[in-house]
């Protein structure tokens, strides 16, 4: 059962394992998996708040709609290529869908359980979507420049107590350290689906100006 009160999914070594950015109480979590004498996989969570480190894999971002309810999770994504040649569509699928994004990121040695810690963020909340969504633009922009594709390496400085409407929420600050090389290890992780949960903030305003 989840912390927000579904069970998950799926109990595989098929899927990747997550982050989870809270925004309610301001922490970032690691969700490690062990595969216990049943052959179940159990999870732990390791708080990361203060090391937090990452790489995405902007090549494979992915934006959509989430849902969860007593069914479980689902997810309506597409690539943001897809999605943007399409006309950039906000509306959701059907009531409970929350617009949001989905991608791969390279743990830093300073936040991974292990080298080579492949993961999936995803997230609905406005601040960490903008906050992405900038480091999107920079990569871009970036792309432009050096066709190589470099990937930012980026950091959480820390949460800034917010207003948002009627919600006060942790908002996460974004910094992009340095720009590197994309590493051959998302390549070979990411072969299998990904179903997982990702963190559900009440529902804020969007800012138009940004890429998603």
């Amino acid at each position: 059962m989840s912390e927000y009160g579904f069970e998950d999914p799926q109990s595989s070594a098929d899927f990747l394992p997550i982050v989870k950015i809270n925004c309610q109480s301001g922490r970032i979590v690691r969700v490690d998996r062990q595969q216990n004498a049943d052959g179940m996989w159990d999870k732990t969570e390791v708080d990361i708040s203060q090391v937090f480190q990452f790489l995405p894999d902007f090549t494979h971002l992915e934006i959509g709609h989430i849902k969860i309810d007593d069914n479980g999770i689902d997810f309506h994504m597409q690539s943001f290529a897809d999605w943007s040649s399409a006309g950039r569509s906000r509306k959701p699928p059907a009531e409970g869908y929350r617009f949001g994004f989905r991608v791969p990121i390279l743990l830093a040695k300073t936040c991974a359980k292990e080298p080579d810690d492949v993961r999936h963020l995803s997230h609905v909340g406005i601040s960490v979507r903008e906050g992405i969504s900038r480091i999107y633009a920079d990569y871009q922009q970036q792309m432009e420049q050096n066709p190589r594709g470099l990937l930012p390496l980026v950091k959480v400085t820390r949460f800034v107590h917010k207003q948002r409407g009627r919600f006060k929420n942790y908002e996460p600050e974004f910094e992009v350290i340095k720009w590197i090389e994309r590493p051959d290890v998302f390549d070979e992780a990411l072969a299998p689906e990904v179903d997982e949960e990702p963190d559900i903030p009440p529902m804020d305003d969007d800012d138009d100006s940004l890429p998603f």
